[in-house]
């Protein structure tokens, strides 16, 4: 027979109420901003997310949040009230782009006059891409941290060293040598100019090379797989 729940234990839960909400953070390089949709402020720590600090109300919601499976175009948007323009300064003084962001959800439960945050969850984190603003409100674009793994690098990754000019600021060599064929070699014998070098030497000795995955796994076993 299934026991029903006593009317004291209804009274309590019934005292009890759970409230979701978000906070987000950002930096302008010098100082940290953290912001929730709560309407009091709040003391939040949750080592599992990072989240830390005293978050103060502002209104703010989420336009999307958007994911790939390449982790290389992943963005969220925001939209901040800005009526009293508290955030102004930060916006205009300076560009913030390249710096820190990352948004929360939390849940949070009142019994009484006592707030306790039951737990935090990272939504999104990563780097302030693009922003505008107006007369009410801050569009915000977080980027994720991979979306540089989508750049072309203009800068190739040779044997020899890829500094073109001798004794150049990135050469530094400074003796009475006037002449250098960009080996590690001439390197060398260039008052052992090394730490200086410019070219990725090894690079050779590992082409086509067979590499062992695993601390257990013998030549003959990775042979067999591959």
């Amino acid at each position: 027979m299934a026991r029903g729940i006593s009317q004291e234990m209804l009274d309590e839960l019934a005292a009890e109420q759970m409230f979701p909400f978000y906070a987000f953070e950002f930096s302008d390089g010098s100082t940290d901003y953290k912001y929730t949709t709560l309407d009091v402020p709040i003391n939040l720590t949750d080592t599992g997310t990072g989240v830390s600090g005293t978050y103060i109300p502002i209104g703010f919601e989420f336009e999307s949040i958007n994911y790939t499976l390449s982790n290389v175009m992943d963005d969220c948007t925001l939209s901040i009230d800005n009526l009293d323009d508290v955030l102004t300064s930060a916006f205009v003084g300076g560009d913030i782009r390249g710096n820190e962001a990352s948004v929360y959800a939390g849940l949070i439960t009142t019994s009484g006059t006592i707030n306790t945050v039951l737990g935090t969850l990272l939504m999104f984190t990563g780097e302030i891409d693009s922003y505008d603003f107006d007369d009410s409100d801050i569009r915000l674009v977080i980027g994720s941290i991979f979306t540089r793994w989508g750049h072309e690098s203009y800068s190739g990754h040779p044997s020899s060293c890829r500094y073109k000019v001798f004794t150049g600021t990135r050469c530094t060599y400074s003796g009475t040598e006037i002449h250098c064929d960009r080996s590690y070699t001439r390197c060398v014998a260039l008052d052992d100019n090394t730490a200086n070098f410019g070219g990725f030497r090894w690079l050779p000795s590992i082409e086509n090379k067979k590499f062992q995955w695993g601390p257990n796994q013998t030549e003959a076993e990775y042979i067999a797989r591959h």
